[in-house]
């Protein structure tokens, strides 16, 4: 019977080894190292001590992994199908529109159906509407809801 093979103990890094140790093992003196013959007989031997240099790949290169990236190329046509929409509704302009009557209509909302006056700066200098709303219950909330959804299904269903 065969005994079992034995993993032999990584050997740790030589920058934690002793320094009598890595000189013992480089075969040069700790406090003089290297006499001038012996570095020029290991230049010779070895080569100078210089990193490679790693070739960068080029910004176009660069960019054409990015462009080739499935996400990325998803997240470009959003960009492009949002800016299509944008422009063919016009909504840029839509929305400057909106947004005072919106704001009007929330400070119209906040005078109504707050009893505590707060201060919300996003309503500064929005002038509120001239109308009351009278608030539902929640059973009356629930129907109008409701059947709205079902209205807007049936156009969806239609189309």
């Amino acid at each position: 019977m065969t005994a079992p093979a034995t993993r032999a103990a990584p050997k740790a890094a030589s920058y934690a080894d002793a320094p009598a140790d890595v000189a013992l093992a480089l075969d040069t003196d700790e406090l003089h190292g290297l006499s001038d013959i012996e570095a020029a007989e290991r230049l010779d031997k070895f080569g100078a001590n210089l990193l490679r240099r790693v070739e960068r790949p080029s910004y176009v290169r660069i960019a054409g992994r990015q462009l080739a990236d499935p996400l990325v190329g998803l997240l470009l046509a959003a960009a492009a199908i949002s800016a299509v929409i944008g422009e063919r509704f016009a909504l840029p302009q839509a929305a400057a529109r909106v947004k005072p009557l919106d704001k009007a209509l929330l400070a119209t909302e906040r005078r109504i159906f707050s009893e505590v006056t707060w201060h919300w700066p996003e309503l500064d200098g929005a002038e509120e509407l001239d109308l009351e709303i009278e608030p539902w219950d929640s059973s009356r909330a629930l129907g109008e809801f409701t059947a709205r959804y079902e209205r807007i299904a049936a156009l969806r269903d239609v189309g």
